[in-house]
């Protein structure tokens, strides 16, 4: 019998995930999306959360607040905006770099975690909400840029590589007639690599 992998290493957190994997979706949750968003199915949903994370990945590392709004709920956006504007400076000198990211590859495809769904009481069936959780595993290349989004020198042997699991938060409104999916949290479950790897994109 194969030995299961330490729960804290990143094979032992990809063992749990797998174990989970499926056991939290509500087909309840799955039928009320389908009603409100055309062609929703949690099969084909993976690769809608890809583009929506590659997109948000891009949009940071360039400080691109426009796209950003398309991309994340209002409280991700927030702390998004916060870390993207909020770049340390002493007087007379120029602002520090801040933390970025640069997907270089989805090392495992992604899956879905959990679907839920609500509708507001007395909005006759036009207000709710669905959300899907699902897991990235990612390889990421650490950069520093600057205000403008501009990768600014890298250090001495290159820029750091981790790979990580990532459990991501997507959200759509059913009132919203353009049916986009915005990702509401981030939340790095495990890497391997430099504790860099932490930027204020992981947070609700």
């Amino acid at each position: 019998m194969a030995k299961r992998p330490p729960v804290y290493t990143l094979a032992g957190l990809k063992h749990r995930f797998t174990v989970y994997k499926g056991h939290m979706k509500s087909s309840a949750a799955i039928a009320i999306i389908k009603k409100h968003v055309p062609g929703f199915s949690p099969k084909t949903f993976p690769p809608i959360a890809d583009q929506v994370f590659q997109s948000f990945i891009d949009a940071h590392r360039k400080g691109d607040l426009p796209s950003l709004c398309n991309l994340a709920t209002e409280g991700l956006h927030d702390n998004v905006k916060a870390d993207v504007t909020r770049m340390g400076r002493k007087p007379g000198s120029e602002p520090k770099p801040r933390a970025a990211f640069k997907l270089l590859r989805m090392m495992e495809p992604t899956y879905v975690l959990q679907v839920r769904a609500a509708m507001e009481k007395g909005s006759g069936g036009k207000r709710g909400w669905g959300q899907m959780t699902v897991q990235y595993v990612t390889s990421r290349e650490i950069l520093a840029v600057d205000r403008r989004g501009r990768e600014v020198q890298p250090p001495p042997g290159g820029n750091k590589v981790v790979e990580s699991i990532t459990m991501g938060v997507l959200e759509i409104f059913f009132n919203d007639p353009a049916h986009t999916w915005r990702l509401a949290m981030l939340h790095e479950v495990g890497a391997t690599g430099p504790a860099e790897a932490r930027t204020n994109v992981d947070k609700t």
